[in-house]
């Protein structure tokens, strides 16, 4: 997940301002980083003392979103700290809701066939309702939460969620507004947006072609890689602009323009 931002225990978290949207916690720490890991009996122990911002964060994610444990234990402690936690949180009349958003998935044992089932998980004197997939082929598993569609890539999503914070942190944001295809968006430094309140009506999109350039039209005849509406470049972007333009390009391809031609056609 080479998109994704990592964050290894809890000190990386620490005033990074996470999003919650295409992060990797390593919440026991990574081989990159020796001193991180929970490896005795004693890291595990002392644990949540010495986490109690990346548990707090834990809980919250578990609450908020489906979670699905991959190569962890029903035993796990500090797993079951973070659950019994969210249980004394919701109380009985609400960890049912919890039914579809804890799924562990567990290798198979000797005699047991695959299988996805309810169960229950017991914490502190709570039935904790959890799913469990048993499985010996992972590759499914993944491939299931890869066939999950999303509407905007996790890395734009993530870019742009913290490019809104930076928006309202700011005291002097950047007053720019350009049109982008997400497939050419790299970093985070290539996303400058504005966010509006309002009622949102069908000339809303007219606004975008107000701003684009000429040199953005001279490159869309040359390449044919921008994909604008030709009837909109015509009646929005044109008149905004002076000099020479490509405008038979859209007159060509514009409604009024295929019209014209058919006309052309029948009088022939």
């Amino acid at each position: 997940m080479p998109d994704y931002k990592v964050y290894i225990g809890q000190d990386e978290l620490l005033f990074c301002n996470p999003q919650s949207i295409g992060e990797i916690y390593k919440i026991h720490g990574c081989a990159s980083s020796p001193e991180s890991m929970i490896l005795t009996q004693e890291d595990y122990e002392s644990y949540n003392s010495k986490n109690a911002y990346l548990a707090a964060k834990l809980i919250t994610i578990f609450i908020e979103h489906p979670i699905i444990f991959i190569g962890y234990s029903l035993a796990d402690s500090n797993v079951r700290a973070i659950l019994g936690s969210i249980v004394k949180c919701l109380g009985k009349d609400k960890i049912g809701d919890l039914q579809d958003n804890l799924i562990f998935v567990q290798r198979l044992k000797s005699g047991e066939k695959e299988a996805v089932a309810s169960s229950i998980m017991v914490i502190d004197d709570f039935q904790l309702p959890i799913t469990i997939v048993k499985t010996n082929n992972f590759a499914e598993v993944y491939g299931a939460i890869n066939a999950v569609e999303r509407k905007i890539p996790t890395r734009i999503l993530r870019y742009c969620k913290e490019q809104i914070f930076e928006l309202v942190k700011s005291e002097k944001p950047e007053k720019k507004l350009c049109v982008v295809d997400y497939e050419n968006i790299e970093e985070t430094s290539d996303i400058e947006f504005v966010v509006g309140l309002g009622v949102i009506d069908k000339h809303t999109s007219k606004i975008g072609y107000r701003g684009i350039k000429t040199k953005d039209l001279y490159e869309d005849l040359l390449f044919a890689n921008k994909k604008f509406n030709a009837t909109t470049i015509l009646t929005e972007t044109i008149p905004q602009l002076t000099g020479y333009l490509p405008v038979y390009k859209y007159s060509e391809l514009s409604t009024s323009g295929l019209q014209n031609r058919i006309k052309m056609v029948i009088f022939v």
